[in-house]
């Protein structure tokens, strides 16, 4: 589905390293960290609110990211 991670994998990696507490973004975001965590594990416990931005959340996508 995404070809190329490595943004993904960087922002994930930067939101463990800087403690980011919010993350706002398009699903398609979100589905791509999802995507670059399964293969790069990152700590992202710091993040205290996330919110989707211009267009729906999809329920699976949502629940994905809050069980991962």
């Amino acid at each position: 589905m995404f070809k190329k991670l490595g943004g993904f994998v960087c922002a994930l990696a930067m939101i463990g390293a800087e403690e980011v507490t919010i993350f706002l973004g398009v699903p398609t975001m979100y589905s791509a960290l999802l995507a670059a965590a399964a293969k790069h594990p990152a700590d992202v416990s710091s993040l205290r609110l996330c919110a989707s931005c211009g267009a729906a959340l999809p329920v699976q996508v949502l629940s994905d990211f809050e069980n991962a």
